[in-house]
């Protein structure tokens, strides 16, 4: 007898591959855990991990653990990215010997917090490690958050994207999407996180093996594992519906309720171009046959855009018998272009100037007036003295010094008034050829003056 031997090597992926860890991390990680859980888990286990006491101790989580009791006193991290590396350093050996045994895990978070962002980091390259498979479903901060957590949130979902096989991400922005959410936020919060729960579900529904059609891997990792570091936006939108076979509820009504969930806004998800490429994930019971998975994917892809890239899986469970559970995945797969912020207006182009000369005016000169010469004033009279004989060496240096002659003899007469002497004005005539020439000046004499009006001397009579 030849017994028949099954190369394991021969199936898809190796051995039979172990069910979807799904863990959730920060407290947006374990409220979407929890949503997740209280809908029934599937194939699938699900880890609550936390630095704060209160959201570990509250979730329903089947696994939990607060982590960095020493150092958090289970009170949280706030939001310090570095005080979370500081607990999963305190938590390493325990984390690593659970996460060791994990080959293909799921893991929800929000962006921009302490304890999941960090935790979220190192539980990546945990599991990398051993060789597994890891997706992440991450919520981005709101708009209005401090710069602080938006910029943390972008250096850890840049760390992601390169550590992580997939990496889906919401906009929680996207809360104001529901009706109840104008009334109460936390309404709108509630559907952002079941959201990330159905995307978790799906997610892990694709590692899972088998399915009557079931999608592979790598369909979900060319979707949500292009994008390298520096995109920082939404590339996941999620439409939800589920129909009960036995009350008469037609796929018809199935695609409908799809589509008109809140997060595809009506259809303008693919108006603005957001959405480019998806992926429809359906589970139900053994009794959906062939050809109505046919009339479902022919019903859906006549609701979307004409040529819109759609993959379709299908997974058969005994619970779903009787119901229709479908999920569309809408991807962005194509980088969007940031606009161009300008922070002053551009200054403009400097413009010729154009100058208009006027034409020249010819204008009459003057003519020349002759200078009237000023009026010569006559000298006061001199009042005569007789000469008294002096000596000889007395004479000789009064002539030396151009001074009169001194009296030796003492006389009470009055003295005489000082003659003063007047200086007439050389600027009557004409300078004949050298009127228009310029004055000849040396060391600060005018050499075209008179040497006794250069050195001021007197005149004698």
């Amino acid at each position: 007898m030849i017994e028949l031997v099954q190369d394991e090597s021969e199936r898809n992926g190796g051995a039979e591959e172990a069910p979807a860890t799904v863990i959730g991390l920060g407290q947006a990680g374990i409220h979407v855990v929890d949503q997740l859980v209280m809908r029934g888990r599937e194939r699938f286990e699900a880890i609550a991990l936390d630095a704060d006491s209160v959201s570990v101790d509250g979730s329903i989580a089947p696994e939990k653990a607060t982590l960095g009791l020493g150092l958090c006193r289970g009170l949280g991290c706030y939001g310090d990215l570095a005080l979370g590396r500081a607990v999963w350093k305190s938590e390493a050996e325990r984390l690593q010997t659970r996460l060791g045994e994990v080959r293909q895990a799921v893991l929800a978070l929000g962006l921009g917090g302490g304890a999941g962002s960090a935790l979220a980091v190192e539980t990546v390259k945990a599991i990398k490690r051993n060789e597994g498979r890891v997706v992440v479903v991450a919520s981005l901060p709101f708009a209005f958050e401090p710069s602080a957590r938006q910029s943390a949130a972008r250096r850890v979902l840049a760390e992601l994207r390169n550590a992580a096989d997939a990496v889906l991400v919401f906009s929680a922005d996207r809360a104001e999407a529901w009706e109840e959410s104008k009334q109460n936020i936390r309404k709108g919060l509630h559907g952002v996180n079941l959201a990330m729960a159905r995307a978790v579900e799906a997610a892990a529904q694709i590692l899972a093996s088998g399915g009557m059609n079931s999608i592979s891997f790598a369909d979900l990792r060319s979707l949500y594992g292009r994008f390298g570091e520096g995109e920082f936006r939404e590339n996941c939108w999620l439409g939800r519906g589920e129909a009960n076979v036995s009350e008469g509820q037609g796929l018809e009504a199935l695609v409908a309720q799809v589509l008109s969930s809140p997060l595809l806004d009506g259809g303008a998800v693919f108006e603005a171009g957001k959405a480019d490429s998806g992926m429809a994930c359906l589970m139900t019971g053994h009794e959906f046959s062939l050809t109505d998975l046919k009339v479902l994917r022919r019903e859906l892809e006549a609701a979307l855009p004409k040529g819109f890239p759609l993959t379709f899986g299908t997974r058969t469970l005994d619970r779903h018998e009787g119901r229709l559970s479908l999920s569309l995945l809408l991807a962005s797969t194509r980088p969007q272009l940031v606009p161009e912020v300008r922070t002053e207006e551009p200054m403009p182009e400097p413009q010729p100037m154009k100058i208009e000369v006027p034409a020249p005016v010819s204008m009459p000169l003057p003519a020349k007036v002759k200078p009237t010469p000023a009026p010569v004033a006559m000298p006061e009279p001199v009042v005569a003295v007789a000469p008294v004989p002096v000596s000889a060496p007395a004479l000789a240096v009064a002539e030396e010094r151009n001074l009169a002659p001194v009296d030796t003899a003492v006389r009470r007469t009055k003295s005489p008034k000082p003659v003063k002497q007047e200086e007439l004005p050389f600027e009557g005539g004409s300078r004949g050829r050298f009127e228009n020439s310029s004055e000849t000046i040396y060391n600060g004499e005018n050499l075209d003056q008179p040497t006794f009006l250069r050195r001021r001397m007197a005149v004698k009579e």
